[in-house]
């Protein structure tokens, strides 16, 4: 069974570019699992936490076999080989930050994974590239689009 997850991707340490195309190339290396759609990177400021350089980011939708843990648990361990570490200053700077945003429209809690991202509807870093590749998506929680969340965050 393939399941639909969109992955938001972001970098601000070292060369971003080069961590979001290894990432990238990692993500398609998961078993079960390829990028079918990818939004265009754009450079964003970076949101609460210490002084810090600027964002690339961007969101690809996947299809996996995976189970939604097992694919975060894939997402880290690509997280850990370009150099970010396991345990790391909350909002700090970063190599690679790969967050699962939705996967199937699943509603879960537990200390390893929130589904969807308990955060995501409020961010237009996220918001902005997953209205590219995904216009009719609905968030699970909310039932609005991207588009419209977007207008949302915007406006506060």
């Amino acid at each position: 069974m393939a399941f639909t997850a969109y992955i938001a991707l972001g970098s601000n340490l070292g060369d971003r570019s080069s961590y979001l195309r290894c990432a990238i190339n990692r993500i398609n290396k998961i078993p079960m699992t390829k990028i079918k759609k990818l939004s265009r990177i754009e450079e964003t400021a970076p949101i609460g936490g210490p002084t810090q350089g600027p964002y690339l980011n961007g969101v690809a939708e996947i299809k996996t076999g995976l189970p939604a843990q097992r694919l975060m648990d894939s997402l880290r361990q690509i997280e850990q080989a370009l150099g970010r570490p396991a345990e790391h200053p909350h909002w700090g700077a970063r190599t690679i930050d790969l967050d699962i945003i939705d996967y199937d429209g699943i509603q879960m809690s537990s200390k390893k994974l929130s589904l969807p991202h308990p955060r995501a509807h409020q961010r237009t870093f996220v918001l902005r590239p997953l209205a590219q590749i995904a216009p009719h998506w609905i968030h699970p929680v909310f039932g609005k689009t991207a588009f419209r969340l977007l207008d949302e965050a915007a406006a506060q």
